[in-house]
């Protein structure tokens, strides 16, 4: 009687243990599938689906590394559509299955530059180049430094990727803007863009060097510091734009055209609240500017306070 009892919890232990193999079986092959199936959405433009499917892939299966690749995935949808706050949640969520992957540091390194917080871009980028020390990431922490007013130690990190890869015209164009930045004058980095196949950074250039036929006429340093900010931001560089006005304000706080500029740069990185405070300030230099009420409306619009939008536009209208 005893044996058959022993037999009969055999049986059903091993039909338990069958029933589980079959089960995770199931578990790896849908999850699976619905991480296919998001990559595919995503490819051909169906982000919300493809956001269902990573989080349907994330919750059947408890694996880890499928939980982790299905957090990097959303993470990368919302960072595209500039939903940082979602991507930074779901890199967060990611970190706790996975510390030791370059990707998840990377895109939070992206979510902090997008965010304006370029000391956290800086160390995130940073944390991603000990797991993988390759070019692009070293690109973006130098875009990062340059951001941060760092040059000299952007030129340096730039100056050694070029001597291991001399074609990668990012590199080249972002070392002839430092350069540029220096003296303000055109450099060899820029005559390789010129015969590069780059259309964008040609063009930047050919805006540059056209902006340069004014300026040369021109010899007030102060005056010509301001155009060449304002150049930085017509090329869309808005961080060298805001560092090289930082330094014109650093000299003369009453010179109206560095507050406007300086505004305009961080209105172009969507720090409305920075771009207000400085249009403010160029105001309150010169109150009847329309330029400066057009953009201090233009900022209010940003973050939806259509009253005060309206009221500044109103005032611009009149001019």
């Amino acid at each position: 009687m005893n044996k058959k009892i022993k037999n009969k919890k055999f049986i059903a232990i091993f039909i338990i243990f069958i029933l589980m193999v079959i089960f995770h079986k199931w578990q790896v092959f849908t999850s699976n599938n619905y991480l296919r199936s998001g990559d595919y959405n995503s490819l051909v433009g169906n982000y919300t689906t493809s956001l269902n499917d990573y989080k349907y892939a994330a919750v059947i299966d408890g694996n880890r590394d499928i939980i982790y690749q299905a957090r990097i995935r959303r993470a990368e949808i919302f960072l595209r559509f500039n939903q940082l706050e979602n991507a930074q949640n779901e890199i967060n969520s990611a970190l706790r299955e996975n510390k030791y992957d370059h990707r998840a540091y990377e895109i939070m390194g992206d979510i902090y530059y997008k965010k304006g917080d370029i000391l956290n871009a800086i160390k995130y980028y940073n944390k991603a180049i000990d797991f993988d020390d390759k070019e692009s990431l070293n690109i973006k922490l130098a875009k990062s430094l340059i951001a941060n007013n760092q040059n000299s130690k952007a030129s340096e990190l730039l100056l050694n990727l070029f001597s291991q890869n001399d074609n990668n015209i990012e590199i080249t164009y972002l070392l002839g803007l430092l350069e540029f930045y220096s003296d303000n004058d055109l450099n060899d980095y820029f005559e390789r863009i010129e015969t590069s196949e780059n259309d964008l950074y040609k063009n930047n250039i050919s805006i540059i060097e056209d902006s340069l036929k004014n300026k040369r006429s021109i010899k007030n340093k102060k005056y010509n510091d301001i155009l060449i900010a304002g150049l930085f931001n017509k090329i869309n560089e808005p961080y060298f734009a805001i560092n090289k006005t930082k330094e014109v304000i650093k000299l003369d706080q009453s010179y109206r055209d560095a507050w406007i500029e300086l505004g305009k740069s961080y209105f172009v990185v969507k720090d409305y609240n920075n771009a207000l405070d400085d249009f403010n300030r160029a105001l309150e230099l010169d109150s009847n500017n329309p330029e400066i009420l057009f953009w201090i409306a233009r900022v209010y619009e940003q973050v939806g306070n259509n009253i005060k939008s309206a009221e500044y536009m109103e005032r611009y209208s009149k001019y």
